[in-house]
């Protein structure tokens, strides 16, 4: 689920700082308790050492007051949305130096409710979506086309959108399940071209953030994506490489990729990764919220 991120971490912290030493550990939490292994990476951290928390599950049981008294540079991960009900709580945490996030509505979020939080100082917020990842699997596009959605559709009012758009698209639109492995993703993208995204609270009042996990996923196998409109601001980095659309305009956008040809929506959907793969490079993303000055601050002082 997190590998988008971790993997744009793993690759893109060496192109910007050669000299720093990355370390990946899943942490398996059982009732509370971690692992002996990462206790141990853990308390190895010495001052200036980055630390990166990826996920909400399992945040509590981390050493944050620790990690702090011992100078080590404390970041956490956000990989859930953010809106008016459900702010960033993290941010409380007085020993999390940096809150870094997929989403800029986000962190907007975050900052404006700012006086929730019984914190003197907010923690540095870094905006930095997952980036473009190796993959084996590659989109074909089939005649005739189908939209496909990866995952639940009865999160939240999905459901509703779904049976919305189930009555205008009939067969052409597809939901399939239990994609968890590299194997089952690649056969996903190999019988269905064309994908849809759409919000757990679909066809919302106020804004959503954009589920840019799966896009990297789907726009690094050369698949088409058509996704319901999320805030402005996110949607912003991906423009000419996600169709955005109403839920009432998604059967017409998906109208347009269907009627055409499927060599000419291959070929679409290469310029599009092609051009996602130089936008979205690991290193390029790091670059641009400001990490490289931080390994380099960090170096200094090491």
């Amino acid at each position: 689920m997190y590998e988008p991120i971790v993997s744009t971490l793993l690759n893109g912290v060496p192109s910007l700082a050669p000299g720093w030493q990355v370390s990946f550990l899943q942490v398996p939490f059982s009732f509370g308790n971690t692992s002996r292994e990462f206790i141990e990476a853990v308390h190895n951290l010495t001052e200036n050492d980055l630390f990166i928390w990826v996920a909400k599950l399992g945040h509590e049981h981390i050493p944050w007051t620790w990690l702090s008294e011992h100078q080590v540079h404390t970041v956490y991960f956000s990989v859930d949305p953010r809106d008016s009900e459900s702010p960033c709580e993290v941010v409380g945490n007085n020993n999390i130096k940096e809150v870094w996030d997929y989403s800029l509505y986000n962190i907007k979020t975050c900052r404006d409710h700012r006086l929730k939080y019984n914190r003197n100082n907010l923690p540095v917020f870094r905006y930095l979506p997952p980036g473009a990842i190796e993959s084996s699997a590659v989109a074909d596009h089939q005649q005739p086309a189908h939209l496909a959605f990866m995952g639940h559709v009865k999160f939240g009012s999905r459901l509703k959108c779904w049976g919305f758009l189930k009555s205008r698209l009939g067969p052409h639109l597809v939901n399939l399940n239990g994609v968890w492995t590299p194997s089952a993703f690649e056969a996903l993208v190999k019988g269905n071209g064309i994908h849809l995204n759409l919000h757990k609270r679909c066809d919302p009042i106020e804004p959503r953030p954009l589920e840019t996990f799966r896009l990297s996923t789907l726009l690094s196998a050369q698949a088409l994506i058509i996704s319901e409109r999320a805030d402005v601001a996110d949607e912003e980095p991906y423009a000419g490489l996600v169709t955005f659309a109403t839920v009432r305009g998604i059967q017409e956008e998906f109208d347009v990729l269907a009627n055409m040809s499927k060599w000419a929506r291959r070929e679409l959907s290469r310029a599009r990764a092609a051009n996602f793969q130089r936008r979205f490079a690991p290193g390029r993303l790091l670059q641009n919220a400001g990490i490289g000055q931080l390994l380099a601050k960090l170096a200094r002082h090491r």
